[in-house]
C-alpha cells in the first residue's frame, strides 16, 4: 500500500570509472514540473492588455512554473521557490539551460550559448495615469528600473564565460540595446564580494528620445554552457541565475532600495515530522507522534520602518471545511536591512497543536499561512499568503515535489539505501524511480 518517493532521482553512469567519491550530484536533463504543466494544459492565463502602465512590479510570488502572461511575452524561465538561496521574497524566475518545454536546448553545447529569455509585454512609457488621465513622463520625473539577482542559488554555478544580460527595447528605432550584464560566479564568491545573497541593481532611464515611448520593453537573457559532450552523464541542466523583485516607476533614485512590503520568504512546510506525504493508514496508527511540534517560516520586512503585523494559519479539508486555526497575535517586524529574515518571531515558532481528523482512505488538507501587516500601503499583498497541500495517499515522500538535481553513484556496482520507518507492518507493492535522462539519451539501455 505504499510506494517510494516519486522524485527519487537516480543518475546512472554508463562509464566504468573509479574515483574516490562515490556519491555525485548532477544537473537534470528535463524539468518534470514544466513537462507536466504542458501535458495538463494548465498555463497561467490572464486578460491581455495592449500596453502595460506604470508602475511595473513583479516578484514572482505565484504558482509557476510559467511567468504571468499578463506581464511577459515568453515562458522560457522557471517560476519557483526552490532554486534560490534566501531570496528577497518568495518566488523567483530561474534562468538555466532548459527551454520552455522543460528540456535541454537542442543547440546546447560546451561553448556559451543564449538560453532563456524573459521579455516584458509592451509598456506605455510615454505617460503615467494620474486621476484617470495620461500625463507625459519627463526626465525630471526620475524614472528608474531595478531588480535583484543571484548566480547559482542551490543549483549549478554559471562559469565565468557565462553571463546574465538586461536589454531595453526602443520603439523609436526598433532596436534592443544592452544596458547591463554580469559574468558568471559561484554563490559563495558572489556573497563574499557583495555581502548579500541577492544583489539589487538600479538603472536610471534618462534617454527620453529612445525610451520614453509607447511600446517600450525590456528583457533578460542568460548565456549557458553544458558539460563536455564526450561525457554525456554530465550534460545536464546547468548555470542557474535567479531574478526577483523587478520594479519600474517614476519618482525614484539610486537610494530607492527599500519597499513597503511585508512578505513570506520560505516555502510553506509540511506539518508531518518526517515526511512531505505518507499513507493515511500509517498516520492513523500514531497521529500525535507523526506531527511536528512547531513549524519554521521565514518572513521579511523590505521597508525601513518597523511594522506591526499578525500571523495566523488555517487548516481546511478539500471541501473548505475548517479543521483548525491558529492566531499568533500582533508583533513588530524589524526591517530586513537591520535584522535580516525573521523566523516568525525572533524567539518563537508557530506551534502545531492539533492532529488531522481520522478519516477513511486517502485525503488531502490545505494549510494556509497569512500575514496581516498594519502597513497602510503594503505594495504586494500577493506575497502575504502561503498555501501547502498536506497529502495522505498510498506512498511516503521526503521530497517537496520539485527535483532540483540528479543523484547517482560514480563507481560500478555501487549501492544506496533509502529508509522509511513504518508505524505498522505493511506491504510494498511498487517503487517509482525517475531515471535521469542524459544528453542524446545515451543511457537509453
Amino acid at each position: 500500500m505504499m510506494k517510494n518517493l516519486l522524485l527519487l532521482n537516480f543518475f546512472i553512469f554508463i562509464m566504468l570509472c573509479v574515483i574516490k567519491s562515490q556519491e555525485v550530484i548532477t544537473g537534470l536533463q528535463e524539468n518534470t514540473l514544466i513537462i507536466k504543466a504542458l501535458k495538463d494544459n494548465k498555463p497561467i492565463t490572464h486578460k491581455n492588455n495592449l500596453y502595460l502602465h506604470l508602475p511595473f512590479i513583479e516578484d514572482f510570488s505565484y504558482q509557476g512554473p510559467f511567468p504571468d502572461d499578463s506581464l511577459w511575452e515568453d515562458k522560457y524561465v522557471f517560476i519557483n521557490n526552490n532554486y534560490s538561496a534566501f531570496p528577497p521574497t518568495m518566488g523567483v524566475a530561474t534562468f538555466d539551460a532548459l527551454n520552455d518545454s522543460g528540456r535541454i536546448y537542442y543547440y546546447a553545447s560546451s561553448f556559451p550559448f543564449i538560453a532563456d529569455y524573459l521579455t516584458s509585454k509592451p509598456i506605455q512609457l510615454d505617460s503615467v495615469i494620474i486621476g484617470g488621465l495620461p500625463v507625459a513622463i519627463k526626465i525630471s520625473d526620475s524614472l528608474y528600473f531595478s531588480f535583484f539577482y543571484q548566480p547559482q542559488g542551490i543549483g549549478d554555478a554559471p562559469d565565468i564565460d557565462d553571463s546574465l544580460t538586461l536589454q531595453f527595447y526602443s520603439p523609436a528605432d526598433s532596436t534592443w540595446r544592452t544596458v547591463w550584464s554580469t559574468a558568471g560566479s559561484d554563490l559563495q564568491t558572489f556573497k563574499n564580494l557583495n555581502k548579500t545573497y541577492f544583489k539589487q541593481i538600479l538603472i536610471p532611464i534618462t534617454d527620453s528620445v529612445l525610451y520614453y515611448k509607447k511600446g517600450f520593453k525590456f528583457r533578460f537573457f542568460n548565456y549557458a554552457s553544458i558539460g563536455n559532450n564526450n561525457l554525456p552523464g554530465w550534460c545536464g541542466n546547468v548555470d542557474q541565475w535567479n531574478i526577483d523583485y523587478i520594479y519600474l516607476n517614476i519618482g525614484r533614485s539610486m537610494a530607492d532600495t527599500l519597499y513597503r512590503d511585508i512578505t513570506f520568504v520560505s516555502e510553506p512546510p509540511s506539518m508531518l515530522k518526517y515526511y512531505q506525504a505518507m499513507p493515511w493508514e500509517q498516520y492513523n496508527v500514531s497521529p500525535t507522534s507523526s506531527m511536528l511540534d512547531s513549524i519554521s517560516l521565514l518572513i521579511s520586512n523590505l521597508s525601513d520602518i518597523t511594522y506591526n503585523y499578525q500571523y495566523l494559519y488555517n487548516v481546511t479539508d478539500t471541501n473548505f471545511s475548517l479543521i483548525h486555526s491558529y492566531n499568533g497575535g500582533a508583533f513588530n517586524l524589524i526591517p530586513y536591512y537591520i535584522n535580516g529574515y525573521q523566523n516568525y518571531l525572533p524567539h518563537s515558532t508557530p506551534p502545531v497543536n492539533f492532529t488531522f481528523p481520522i478519516m477513511a482512505g486517502a485525503t488531502d488538507y490545505i494549510i494556509t499561512h497569512i500575514l496581516n501587516p498594519s502597513a497602510p500601503a503594503d505594495i504586494r499583498k500577493q506575497n502575504d499568503t502561503l498555501r501547502f497541500r498536506q497529502k495522505f495517499r498510498n506512498y511516503y515522500a521526503y521530497d517537496d515535489g520539485t527535483a532540483e538535481a540528479g543523484y547517482g553513484l560514480s563507481i560500478a556496482n555501487g549501492k544506496v539505501a533509502y529508509k522509511f520507518t513504518l508505524n505498522k507492518p505493511d506491504t510494498l507493492r511498487g517503487i517509482n524511480v525517475f531515471f535521469n535522462r542524459t544528453f542524446d539519451n545515451s543511457n537509453a539501455q
